[in-house]
């Protein structure tokens, strides 16, 4: 079936995208980021996303007082807007050591020199862009699972804008699953953020509540015999990051696949949830995580 044309809504929706990543991109990398958070920061508390980053909040964090909950969601604001006005300067971050720092390679070092299949999982986090930048430095091309966005013509903006990270992008759904399972099978490092709800999930405990969650990581992993790495970005302060590259998840391993595929996604989960608790302020709250 052909593709349908991009509709008058998608065109001017992409030219004023292309229009803001322009101007992030003349300002430089700190005036762009810094512009970005301000932006999000005025405008983001007057849209529908702000209702649902509230109720989110209110869910996982039933005691918090209002005052804090304020405080994060205007901090989560300033991180979105950021990340978003550093997509014309990924090649800088990906490339300076200043901007992004580094740690816990030594955990990834042994299974990629033992030739071992691997899976990178993140959420979107920090700016998660940046969680392949250990595989770019090392000369090595990843796969990463991504989300198309609604708009065809945004999501050829992103895809432009990613190229400098050196990796190979497939949509989720049915492509996505088959490029995951050929690049683990020929040793290609796959990455994915998995702390979105997926319709076809299984309905596994987040903060305590149950949420539609993606099984595929844990389901390649058990299968394949593939590590489960972890990394996360942390923004210290402006444009500057700490990519933190953790210990690879121990899995399940009672015997029964069924069992040990959904022990283990609930693993991920609760250290997706840990990472949320330590810096709420940088996690995507906007999104409707237990619909």
């Amino acid at each position: 079936m052909a593709e349908r044309a991009p509709s008058a809504g998608h065109r001017f929706q992409a030219g004023a995208a292309r229009a803001l990543i322009g101007t992030f991109r003349r300002l430089g990398l700190d005036r762009a980021s810094a512009f970005g958070g301000w932006l999000a920061r005025r405008f983001g508390p007057l849209t529908r996303a702000q209702r649902t980053a509230e109720a989110n909040l209110r869910r996982a964090f039933p005691d918090m007082a209002e005052a804090e909950r304020a405080r994060i969601l205007t901090a989560m604001w300033d991180n979105l807007g950021r990340t978003v006005g550093e997509y014309p300067h990924l090649n800088r971050l990906a490339e300076d050591p200043e901007r992004v720092r580094v740690s816990g390679l030594e955990h990834l070092g042994d299974i990629l020199s033992a030739q071992r299949p691997v899976l990178f999982v993140s959420a979107h986090y920090g700016n998660w862009e940046l969680a392949t930048v250990p595989l770019r430095r090392a000369g090595i091309r990843g796969a990463m699972i991504y989300r198309a966005a609604n708009n065809p013509l945004a999501d050829k903006l992103i895809q432009e804008l990613r190229a400098p990270l050196r990796n190979d992008y497939y949509p989720k759904g049915k492509e996505g699953a088959r490029a995951m399972l050929s690049c683990l099978r020929k040793g290609q490092p796959v990455g994915l953020l998995v702390d979105q709800r997926l319709g076809e999930g299984e309905a596994v405990d987040f903060f305590g509540q149950p949420a539609m969650t993606t099984t595929a990581p844990a389901t390649m992993a058990l299968r394949l015999n593939a590590a489960i790495v972890p990394a996360r970005v942390d923004r210290l302060e402006g444009a500057r990051f700490h990519l933190r590259v953790f210990p690879p998840l121990e899995k399940a391993d009672s015997g029964d696949l069924q069992a040990d595929i959904l022990e283990t996604t609930r693993r991920i989960n609760v250290l997706l949830e840990d990472w949320i608790r330590a810096r709420p302020e940088q996690w995507f709250w906007v999104h409707n995580r237990w619909k």
